[in-house]
Protein backbone atom coordinates (compact mmCIF):
# COMPACT_ATOMS: atom_id res chain seq x y z
CA UNK A 1 0.00 0.00 0.00
CA UNK A 2 1.51 3.52 -1.14
CA UNK A 3 0.49 6.37 1.48
CA UNK A 4 1.60 9.82 1.78
CA UNK A 5 3.78 10.84 5.01
CA UNK A 6 4.99 14.52 4.93
CA UNK A 7 4.37 14.83 1.17
CA UNK A 8 6.41 11.59 0.26
CA UNK A 9 5.10 8.45 -0.56
CA UNK A 10 5.73 5.03 1.23
CA UNK A 11 5.53 1.78 0.82
CA UNK A 12 4.01 -0.40 3.32
CA UNK A 13 3.29 -4.06 4.23
CA UNK A 14 0.73 -5.42 1.51
CA UNK A 15 0.94 -3.31 -1.57
CA UNK A 16 1.49 -5.61 -4.22
CA UNK A 17 1.25 -4.85 -8.08
CA UNK A 18 -0.73 -1.96 -7.70
CA UNK A 19 2.01 -0.43 -5.47
CA UNK A 20 4.97 -1.63 -7.23
CA UNK A 21 3.58 -0.29 -10.27
CA UNK A 22 2.70 3.15 -8.54
CA UNK A 23 6.67 2.87 -7.20
CA UNK A 24 7.67 2.55 -10.72
CA UNK A 25 6.05 4.99 -12.23
CA UNK A 26 6.79 7.77 -9.07
CA UNK A 27 10.65 6.54 -9.73
CA UNK A 28 10.77 7.37 -13.73
CA UNK A 29 9.00 10.37 -13.07
CA UNK A 30 11.91 11.32 -10.39
CA UNK A 31 14.66 10.39 -12.98
CA UNK A 32 12.96 12.27 -16.43
CA UNK A 33 12.83 15.35 -13.79
CA UNK A 34 16.55 14.79 -13.19
CA UNK A 35 17.49 14.83 -16.17
CA UNK A 36 15.23 17.66 -17.43
CA UNK A 37 16.40 19.92 -14.45
CA UNK A 38 19.83 19.88 -15.53
CA UNK A 39 19.18 22.34 -18.11
CA UNK A 40 18.73 24.76 -15.49
CA UNK A 41 21.69 23.87 -13.75
CA UNK A 42 23.92 24.41 -17.17
CA UNK A 43 22.66 27.80 -17.28
CA UNK A 44 23.54 29.36 -13.83
CA UNK A 45 27.08 28.47 -14.68
CA UNK A 46 28.32 26.74 -11.20
CA UNK A 47 31.75 25.75 -10.64
CA UNK A 48 30.48 22.16 -9.74
CA UNK A 49 28.43 21.96 -12.95
CA UNK A 50 31.60 22.92 -15.07
CA UNK A 51 33.63 20.52 -13.13
CA UNK A 52 30.96 17.69 -13.92
CA UNK A 53 30.73 18.29 -17.37
CA UNK A 54 34.82 18.38 -18.16
CA UNK A 55 34.98 14.68 -16.05
CA UNK A 56 32.12 13.62 -18.49
CA UNK A 57 33.81 15.22 -21.75
CA UNK A 58 36.80 13.58 -20.74
CA UNK A 59 35.45 10.46 -19.77
CA UNK A 60 33.40 9.32 -22.25
CA UNK A 61 35.61 11.07 -25.78
CA UNK A 62 38.55 9.46 -23.76
CA UNK A 63 37.33 6.24 -23.40
CA UNK A 64 35.16 6.05 -27.25
CA UNK A 65 39.31 7.36 -28.78
CA UNK A 66 41.15 5.36 -26.83
CA UNK A 67 38.93 2.31 -27.53
CA UNK A 68 38.71 2.91 -31.55
CA UNK A 69 42.49 3.73 -31.63
CA UNK A 70 43.44 0.32 -29.98
CA UNK A 71 40.44 -1.44 -31.60
CA UNK A 72 42.43 0.01 -35.09
CA UNK A 73 45.29 -1.13 -34.85
CA UNK A 74 44.35 -5.11 -34.73
CA UNK A 75 46.50 -6.08 -31.35
CA UNK A 76 43.71 -5.03 -29.40
CA UNK A 77 40.74 -6.83 -28.62
CA UNK A 78 37.53 -5.65 -26.35
CA UNK A 79 37.86 -7.42 -23.48
CA UNK A 80 33.87 -6.35 -22.10
CA UNK A 81 31.60 -8.94 -23.41
CA UNK A 82 28.81 -7.15 -23.85
CA UNK A 83 30.70 -4.85 -25.51
CA UNK A 84 32.08 -6.84 -27.99
CA UNK A 85 28.87 -8.25 -28.52
CA UNK A 86 27.58 -5.29 -29.70
CA UNK A 87 30.67 -3.83 -31.79
CA UNK A 88 29.88 -7.24 -33.49
CA UNK A 89 26.39 -6.42 -34.65
CA UNK A 90 27.47 -2.23 -34.95
CA UNK A 91 31.05 -1.81 -34.93
CA UNK A 92 33.32 -0.47 -32.87
CA UNK A 93 32.51 3.05 -34.25
CA UNK A 94 28.48 2.10 -33.67
CA UNK A 95 29.57 0.73 -30.59
CA UNK A 96 31.42 3.76 -29.10
CA UNK A 97 28.67 6.41 -30.56
CA UNK A 98 25.45 4.18 -28.95
CA UNK A 99 27.59 4.27 -25.06
CA UNK A 100 28.13 7.69 -25.79
CA UNK A 101 24.93 8.86 -26.22
CA UNK A 102 23.84 6.44 -23.52
CA UNK A 103 26.52 8.49 -21.00
CA UNK A 104 25.43 11.46 -21.87
CA UNK A 105 22.05 10.68 -21.08
CA UNK A 106 23.46 9.32 -17.58
CA UNK A 107 25.55 12.81 -17.53
CA UNK A 108 22.01 14.63 -17.37
CA UNK A 109 21.15 13.18 -14.65
CA UNK A 110 24.39 14.41 -12.41
CA UNK A 111 24.12 17.90 -13.42
CA UNK A 112 21.35 19.48 -10.63
CA UNK A 113 20.95 18.57 -7.14
CA UNK A 114 18.72 15.41 -6.71
CA UNK A 115 15.87 16.00 -5.15
CA UNK A 116 13.95 12.97 -4.56
CA UNK A 117 15.70 9.49 -2.97
CA UNK A 118 15.08 7.94 -6.66
CA UNK A 119 16.86 10.68 -8.13
CA UNK A 120 19.79 10.34 -5.48
CA UNK A 121 19.72 6.77 -6.55
CA UNK A 122 19.89 7.61 -10.51
CA UNK A 123 22.19 10.40 -10.05
CA UNK A 124 24.87 7.79 -7.95
CA UNK A 125 24.51 4.73 -10.59
CA UNK A 126 25.43 7.83 -13.13
CA UNK A 127 28.66 9.45 -11.22
CA UNK A 128 30.07 5.44 -10.76
CA UNK A 129 29.61 4.80 -14.58
CA UNK A 130 31.10 8.16 -15.08
CA UNK A 131 33.91 7.25 -12.47
CA UNK A 132 34.16 3.67 -14.54
CA UNK A 133 34.66 5.22 -17.86
CA UNK A 134 37.61 7.71 -16.52
CA UNK A 135 39.08 4.46 -14.66
CA UNK A 136 38.51 2.78 -18.30
CA UNK A 137 40.31 5.66 -19.96
CA UNK A 138 43.33 5.61 -17.99
CA UNK A 139 43.74 1.71 -18.12
CA UNK A 140 43.56 1.78 -22.26
CA UNK A 141 46.22 4.86 -22.20
CA UNK A 142 48.11 2.35 -19.91
CA UNK A 143 47.50 -0.27 -21.97
CA UNK A 144 48.53 1.25 -25.07
CA UNK A 145 51.50 2.82 -23.61
CA UNK A 146 52.72 -0.09 -22.71
CA UNK A 147 52.36 -2.62 -25.27
CA UNK A 148 53.70 0.38 -28.17
CA UNK A 149 56.77 0.45 -25.99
Amino acid sequence: MTTLIHGHRTSGHGGGVTSLRAELVSAGADVVGQARASGGALRRRSPWVLLLVALWTLAIVGDGLTTVLMMGTGRFEEANAAAAFFMGLVGVAGWVLISGLICVALASLTLSRPRTTYAWAAATVALVVCLGKLWTTASNALLWANASA
